[in-house]
């Protein structure tokens, strides 16, 4: 067993722990068994490779994950929705730190699947968007300020750093670094037209991907809130549509959310956001690029079916 979970263990309540790693990505994740209690442990250390510099920017880590989890319990008090509580280690405290300095953070297990293994119905995408509509209602007239991260215009010239890095790197090429910067020009000139219409940001998940939403007999629920902050809410929809490319999904998505805040959702302004959630992926792991046969394809393909056609002003989001 690696030392640090080793050490974690030892931090909590806890009589047998087993402990199974589920990912690596910005924390190292496991699946803790204990007495016929499951819980989820985060050591928050991120994978070689993987990096959340222009992110961190500015902020402690340690206060960062704690008022994640303030965020998470402010939530879960206010708001019609199961999330994974998180757990007090001996001490008292919600972040535990090990003597390396690295914390971590216990959370109850919620029992279901991700939506990677998840029967994608029509009703499941209904309940998403129902479920992700509720947390926007509440951070949308929350008065608690919390220190997190922006994801708006002051964010780009980070994006566009790594991109340049990347190409420095021979991992993108020449051409592709200028089909994205063309895309990061409009991505700022359609958030200065936003900011024009009077809609305010809010905090928002800004990771609700497959892996991060939990579905069990009909209920949603959303886990992994550590890159929360604040956006417009159209960074959220602009995660789930990506979902399915199907247009009776996406309408269910979109029904679902209108159920709960009845806004208007327009494409033009979700264009953007999902631009950004893909040069956002970029950024933060272009430098493990090598480990992916498909990172080549990939990008080319996003390159030619959304970056040039946001630069362009184009619709590529045919039916959100």
């Amino acid at each position: 067993m690696d030392d640090k979970l080793k050490e974690t263990l030892t931090l909590y309540n806890l009589k047998s722990p087993k402990a199974d790693m589920l990912r690596h990505n910005e924390n190292a994740t496991y699946k803790v068994v204990d007495g016929g209690k499951d819980y989820v442990l985060r050591i928050h250390q991120p994978t070689e490779g993987f990096s959340l510099g222009m992110l961190h920017t500015n902020f402690v880590k340690y206060d960062l994950i704690h008022n994640e989890i303030q965020i998470i319990n402010d939530l879960a008090d206010s708001a019609d929705i199961l999330l994974q509580r998180p757990m007090l280690n001996c001490e008292g405290d919600t972040v535990s730190v090990l003597s390396c300095g690295t914390p971590a953070t216990l959370l109850e297990w919620i029992q279901g699947e991700t939506l990677e293994q998840a029967n994608m119905t029509s009703e499941l995408f209904f309940t998403i968007g129902e479920t992700v509509a509720k947390m926007h209602r509440h951070w949308s007239v929350c008065k608690q300020k919390y220190a997190r991260f922006s994801y708006d215009q002051s964010l780009l010239p980070c994006v566009s750093e790594a991109i340049r890095d990347a190409a420095t790197c021979s991992i993108i090429t020449k051409q592709q670094e200028q089909t994205i910067h063309e895309a990061i020009a409009e991505i700022r000139r359609r958030f200065d037209e936003l900011d024009q219409t009077g809609l305010t940001k809010h905090i928002v998940h800004a990771d609700l991907y497959k892996q991060n939403i939990v579905q069990n007999k009909g209920i949603v629920t959303p886990i992994d809130f550590s890159l929360c902050g604040y956006s417009h809410f159209y960074l959220d929809i602009a995660a789930i549509l990506s979902h399915s490319e199907d247009d009776n999904d996406r309408q269910s998505l979109l029904a679902g959310y209108k159920s709960i805040r009845n806004l208007e959702i327009n494409p033009y302004f979700i264009e953007p956001y999902y631009v950004l959630e893909t040069l956002l992926f970029y950024a933060h792991h272009y430098k493990r690029a090598h480990e992916w046969d498909w990172w080549s394809e990939t990008v080319e393909s996003e390159c030619e079916e959304e970056f040039k056609p946001l630069a362009a002003k184009e619709r590529f989001l045919k039916n959100p």
